[in-house]
């Protein structure tokens, strides 16, 4: 069955997406993560140090970005690979199944094969560019990204939500902006790669 999610509220995404999520079992350097994507993004390069012994391993990240452009166009496709993508992130965190989705992405726009960091021949061979049609919304999904933990940061520094009521409505909302941001992310990233 084909799903708009433009035709659907947020209660039914963020209903369905819950569907999809089991427990925060599954480990996921996200600090590491997010450094290497980071700087690759904004950078345009892999910072020193990268490390194949990282969780999860690169497959995973090829298997996503694979599915990713695989994806037919069209929003219901778009959806469809939203929630492929949500199942097998199933027992990660949020904050780990929009940065691993970001991670994907980021290595497939930039051909990356390896985490490891590359050799200087590598850099000088390879063009570590962004493409401008990716700027604005690798910016908006780190601005997303830091939201998030700044909640969780919040919530692990003792503070409740029965004392903060806007805490709780931010909580309800993560499902919703990961979400969004894989979505967005699946959108986006043939047309990134075709202009680039």
């Amino acid at each position: 069955m084909s799903v708009n999610p433009f035709d659907l509220s947020d209660s039914k995404i963020r209903d369905m997406v819950y569907q999809t999520h089991l427990n925060d079992n599954a480990k996921c350097d996200t600090q590491i993560l997010f450094t290497m994507v980071s700087t690759l993004l904004s950078k345009s390069r892999l910072p020193e140090g990268g490390s194949s012994s990282f969780q999860p391993a690169l497959h995973t990240l090829k298997l996503i970005s694979g599915q990713m452009i695989n994806a037919t166009s069209g929003v219901q496709y778009v959806h469809q690979t939203t929630m492929w993508i949500l199942e097998q992130f199933k027992n990660y965190s949020w904050d780990a199944k929009a940065l691993l989705t970001l991670a994907a992405f980021a290595f497939k726009i930039h051909g990356i094969e390896s985490l490891e960091a590359p050799s200087t021949n590598e850099l000088q061979s390879r063009r570590w560019k962004v493409p401008p049609i990716a700027t604005n919304l690798v910016d908006w999904v780190m601005e997303a990204l830091e939201h998030i933990w700044e909640w969780l940061k919040l919530s692990s520094s003792g503070y409740h939500t029965e004392d903060m009521p806007s805490l709780s409505d931010a909580f309800n909302e993560i499902p919703l902006l990961v979400y969004w941001i894989i979505a967005s992310l699946v959108a986006s990233i043939a047309n990134i790669l075709a202009s680039s």
